[in-house]
């Protein structure tokens, strides 16, 4: 399951630029998120990992960017992780990948609005709640328009105002749910259960049959609520950043 959930995460949020090099790929997102601009593991190598290191170290160099190497429990992540910890890298971004079943004939809410093409008000609202800088908005869009399974860019109103939103994407009937996000002033009061319940009814309207999402292992309360809604962990992965 590992490896489709990862295959699936590439899909969901791509890189602006990709390359391919002896089973891993290094993905180039402008900057905008560790997701978009890191390196994972697709396959065994057939090079020398220290060598594979060096060379997407150059990579990054060039494109102005510091490197990043996703390490999820496939192949050789084990041994990638103590090499780069032993050349100086940092363990950052730890978190769990959370999966469910979904049920058939769940209820959408009325004050849930979807959308399958990208808006400036969706985008405009996910850089608000998210405190995402201005300098970052051209990348994230670039990656959302990127995307090219079935997505849904979701939210929730109230009194004609955005309260939540979160992005959809399904393929191969699993839906997968992405920065989910509520109003500071809205927290806590199950706006985000409600998001969510809301996003897996349009789901299964579109025949998935099993959801997946990541969160930060950091993030109690968002964990508390994903095990409230059935949520198991699968795995977990983290970055390692130089």
């Amino acid at each position: 399951m590992v490896e489709i959930l990862e295959e699936l995460s590439l899909n969901a949020w791509p890189a602006i630029r990709v390359m391919h090099y002896d089973g891993w790929v290094a993905r180039f997102g402008g900057g905008y998120s560790r997701r978009a601009n890191s390196v994972s593991l697709l396959t065994v190598s057939s090079i020398g990992l220290q060598e594979k290191i060096s060379h997407c170290e150059s990579l990054y160099r060039t494109a102005g960017q510091k490197p990043i190497f996703k390490i999820a429990p496939v192949h050789e992540s084990q041994e990638l992780d103590g090499l780069l910890n032993s050349r100086g890298y940092t363990k950052e971004g730890e978190a769990h990948v959370m999966t469910r079943e979904i049920e058939r004939d769940r209820i959408v809410g009325s004050r849930f609005v979807p959308s399958s093409e990208l808006s400036e008000d969706w985008l405009d609202s996910a850089m608000e709640l998210n405190a995402i800088d201005r300098s970052k908005r051209e990348a994230l869009r670039r990656i959302l328009l990127g995307i090219q399974p079935q997505t849904c860019y979701a939210k929730l109103e109230i009194q004609n105002r955005t309260a939540a939103l979160c992005l959809a994407v399904l393929e191969r009937q699993w839906l997968g749910i992405y920065d989910v996000v509520t109003a500071n002033h809205l927290r806590r009061q199950g706006i985000g259960q409600e998001l969510i319940n809301d996003t897996m009814a349009w789901g299964s309207a579109q025949d998935a049959s099993k959801a997946y999402l990541q969160v930060m292992t950091s993030n109690q309360p968002a964990l508390n609520m994903y095990h409230k809604l059935g949520f198991e962990t699968q795995y977990t992965y983290w970055y390692r950043c130089q």
